[in-house]
């Protein structure tokens, strides 16, 4: 190739992608070609350089060639021209004026184009198109450079939301029609306005999306493409309403994973066996005090794992890759701030297609929960500490004390009482062990199993005691009592000891009677214990069963109704007061009967 225009025009057309010829605009003779017009056209540099253009153009079509190159136009014409081996090569010719102080050359592009069909492929294919277009589920469109209406299919007003004659839409206005159907739309303007922006860049469109006045959205694509005897248009509609939805729907699930995440302080992993590349969600960043944009992988993240964890969660793993078998541990790691911190650490096969791939999991932080075991455990530990004192050591002291007053009675005059009031608050400080013991087991959570348990021989069992520790107070069972039994353990007695006690210690008259009954309804059974005491208001009712709830000249703990409540409830059962007649109160406790 010569260099006789590399100086003019500085050669930056021999790098360009399509076939460029400089030309002398009076003789039409070729100065220089660039590498794409001779893989094009099959010539040696030497066999074009210096050779009149009209020599290569087929039949009369050098005349418009040469107008181009005399006035430099910016326009093209379709030329043919003659190939080395014999064949032609089609081509959209435009010229270009180049920067000269002569002002003599001319730079010729040659854009390759198809040969124009015959009448009888175009008809062919016209009739190809148009059967494809029938049959597309996509709305789609085709109009010529003056905007008529070349071909329609009916999926379009499907798309659109209305009835479509194809046959009456073929040579119609298209921009008419736009007119017309712009209401169709929730923005009409912008839809007229878009439809001529693109006709006049002529740039392919993907995806713009349309809103349509029924509520649905539509999508459609232009395509710009040339036609044999000019411009062309490609319209494609497609309704994707219910792409969206479930679009939107799948961004609803994400954000609310994203807060849940957030919320139970969980972070997810992925590793693909096929790469060994190691991916983690912001959340796991997070937790381990670490930026997201630190490149990790395996053998770091083992490391964040406390030295005494390592072997376990390294273990679990290498048990995952090579057998399947997933694993959930509970370890500590280090932070990158020096915390250690408690997570979960889950894991299980990623499979595809019946492969292992990779695995998956979840890393969650329960160092807040973790704590709060321990702490319960910590105060487990001490609640066990205390019941044992109390029910071995001071309850133990106690008896002693109640036993050697029985003696002193024998054999000392109380003339004033105090020996009573000494045996009174020891069995009064036996009755508190005995409830702290009963809620302490409650606290402790012990098993205590529900069995069919005979009210009528805990209540006559229980009876007894009582009577034996307020000998001041009548006590009377009303027979004859039935046999009933229900749902409970041995924790029902405390639950007769205290309603019957309650019923005493909080009795104004001289001599406390308490009455207590059983009776059997409805697959229910209610002890009934009713006394002649003060009363309990309306408004007094609930509140009597509260923990260290004590009225104002009570020696109590304010623990003996909450602790039968708490038992109550342990059965399934129900408590609660109401009045007595003519005065007092009853204490109703009903528990399922078996």
């Amino acid at each position: 190739m010569t260099n006789s225009g590399e100086n003019a025009v500085g050669g930056f057309w021999r790098h360009l992608n399509e076939a460029a010829l400089v030309v002398e605009k009076q003789t039409g003779t070729i100065h220089d070609v660039n590498e794409v017009a001779l893989d094009h056209l099959g010539y040696r540099p030497e066999e074009l350089v210096g050779r009149a253009l009209s020599e290569l153009v087929l039949g009369d079509e050098d005349t418009s060639v040469s107008t181009l190159l005399r006035n430099g136009e910016s326009g093209h014409t379709h030329v043919s021209f003659r190939c080395d081996n014999g064949t032609r090569y089609r081509a959209s010719v435009s010229v270009s004026t180049l920067s000269q102080p002569n002002d003599d050359l001319r730079l010729l592009l040659a854009r390759e184009t198809p040969s124009p069909p015959s009448k009888r492929t175009t008809d062919e294919s016209t009739v190809v198109l148009k059967t494809i277009l029938e049959n597309l589920t996509l709305g789609t469109l085709v109009e010529d450079e003056n905007r008529d209406v070349l071909m329609v299919n009916e999926a379009l007003g499907d798309a659109l939301g209305v009835p479509l004659d194809p046959e009456q839409m073929i040579g119609r206005d298209c921009a008419q029609a736009a007119e017309e159907m712009k209401g169709l739309f929730a923005n009409p303007e912008r839809f007229v306005r878009s439809n001529n922006e693109f006709i006049d860049q002529r740039t392919p469109v993907r995806g713009q999306e349309l809103d349509l006045a029924d509520g649905r959205t539509v999508v459609r694509d232009y395509v710009p493409y040339q036609l044999p005897n000019g411009d062309a248009n490609l319209w494609i509609y497609r309704d994707v309403t219910a792409q969206k939805r479930r679009e939107r729907e799948r961004e609803r699930h994400r954000n609310l994973l994203r807060q849940l995440q957030e919320v139970a302080e969980i972070g997810g992993w992925e590793i693909d066996f096929r790469t060994d590349e190691l991916t983690w969600t912001d959340k796991t960043y997070e937790i381990l005090r670490l930026s997201p944009d630190e490149d990790i992988d395996l053998q770091t993240a083992i490391e964040f794992y406390h030295p005494d964890d390592r072997d376990t969660i390294r273990e679990a793993f290498e048990k995952l890759r090579s057998d399947n078998i997933p694993y959930d541990h509970e370890l500590r790691i280090v932070t990158t701030d020096g915390q250690v911190r408690w997570v979960r650490a889950r894991g299980e096969p990623w499979i595809v297609d019946g492969e292992t791939v990779g695995a998956r999991g979840t890393f969650q932080d329960i160092t807040p929960r973790v704590r709060r075991e321990r702490r319960v455990k910590q105060q487990r530990d001490s609640l066990e500490v205390l019941n044992q004192v109390i029910r071995h050591d001071i309850r133990n002291d106690l008896q002693l004390v109640l036993a050697y007053a029985d003696l002193l009675g024998e054999e000392v005059a109380d003339e004033n009482g105090h020996l009573d009031r000494i045996i009174s608050a020891a069995r009064h400080s036996v009755e508190i062990t005995e409830n702290a013991q009963t809620m302490s087991g409650i606290f402790l959570g012990e098993d205590h199993e529900l069995t069919p348990t005979s009210l009528s021989a805990i209540l006559r069992k229980e009876l007894t005691n009582v009577r034996s520790t307020y000998s001041n107070a009548t006590i009377e069972i009303t027979e004859p009592l039935p046999e009933a039994t229900v749902w409970a353990n041995e924790m029902l007695q405390p639950v007769v000891r205290n309603l019957v006690g309650n019923a005493v210690q909080h009795n104004d008259k001289e001599t406390p009677k308490v009455t207590v009954e059983v009776v059997r309804a409805n697959g229910h059974v209610q002890l009934r214990v009713a006394d002649n005491g003060p009363g309990v208001p309306p408004d007094r009712r609930e509140a009597v069963f509260g923990k260290g709830n004590k009225g104002l000249e009570s020696t109590g703990t304010g623990l003996g109704l909450y602790l039968v409540k708490t038992i109550v409830q342990e059965f399934d059962g129900t408590v609660w007061v109401e009045d007595n007649d003519p005065e007092g109160a009853v204490f109703v406790v009903e528990l399922p009967e078996r």
